[in-house]
């Protein structure tokens, strides 16, 4: 309430009433049917500006039905989609944010649309709903740059099944048909694609020790030789373990001079087991295939 300084009292100023809405409508419908004209106005000089090459947008509008604007989710993550009144992310024919025939590794365990686990299985007829052929990477690789991810069966079989190292015992270390093969083999007569296998591999930028693009190689750890020579019972130390007992008495020497045996075991100061490898976590690997024409 307005107060008065000179009479030092309050007063009531004359009320004054501006129906915003004299069609009868709502409050809502009344502040719509003003905005709705100014917001089209100033969308249509944005869409100048678009069109000159003045701005870019790069997350296109997404809309309800009533025009306000709604953060897209991932149910609008495909492509060629529309949602209401906007565009999607991505339209048909615009450059999709995977590329065909590349891999990719996601953390939850429900495989997406588009995309085939790179584990070496073999896809044959439907896949998710579409025969194999009608997906965009089955034209792919009949393309000049397709054809460098391909392998023929045998090719891919070798890879799958070779050894990197034979142990001075003679047991072979190598794949054993568990990964070591990061390409794709395609059947045209069968129409049938088999699909890569880089289960327990890691990426390694190529350049480094003859490693090339697409190129695999083993696990191996750095030598880690030595020797030593003792005519006492004084006890080794660290990877080396005494086994207790002693062997006949060097011939010449004295009796406490004895021949003792030792064994070399890293498990005795660091944690072994088949591989090398380092703290991890366990990825669904995948490759994207492209999404097929609905």
């Amino acid at each position: 309430m307005p107060y008065n300084s000179e009479t030092e009292t309050f007063y009531q100023a004359p009320a004054t009433v501006v129906d915003s809405t004299p069609d009868g409508d709502t409050v809502q419908e009344g502040f719509d049917d003003r905005l709705t004209p100014a917001m089209a106005g100033l969308y249509a000089d944005l869409n100048l500006l678009k069109a000159d090459g003045m701005i870019s947008v790069g997350i296109p509008a997404t809309t309800t039905s009533r025009g306000i604007g709604r953060v897209a989710t991932s149910a609008d993550l495909v492509e060629g989609a529309t949602i209401n009144n906007g565009p999607a992310f991505l339209t048909a024919g615009e450059e999709w944010r995977f590329v065909v025939g590349e891999f990719y590794y996601f953390r939850h365990p429900t495989m997406r649309p588009g995309f085939a686990a790179a584990q070496g299985g073999l896809i044959s007829g439907a896949y998710q709903g579409k025969n194999i052929t009608e997906y965009p990477i089955w034209a792919y690789l009949q393309t000049a740059e397709g054809q460098l991810l391909l392998k023929t069966e045998a090719e891919w079989q070798a890879m799958s099944t070779a050894t990197w190292a034979t142990l001075a015992d003679g047991s072979k270390v190598g794949w054993n048909g568990i990964g070591g093969a990061p390409f794709y083999v395609q059947d045209l007569g069968a129409g049938t694609l088999r699909m890569p296998d880089i289960r327990g591999m890691y990426a390694e930028a190529a350049g480094f020790d003859s490693l090339g693009v697409g190129g695999v190689d083993g696990d191996r750890g750095r030598n880690a030789k030595g020797m030593f020579i003792t005519l006492s019972n004084s006890g080794p130390y660290g990877v080396f373990k005494y086994i207790t007992g002693t062997h006949a008495d060097i011939a010449g020497n004295p009796t406490d001079f004895a021949h003792h045996t030792y064994e070399f075991d890293l498990s005795r100061v660091v944690p072994t087991g088949p591989v090398n490898a380092p703290r991890r976590w366990g990825a669904l690997a995948c490759a994207y295939l492209g999404q097929p024409a609905l």
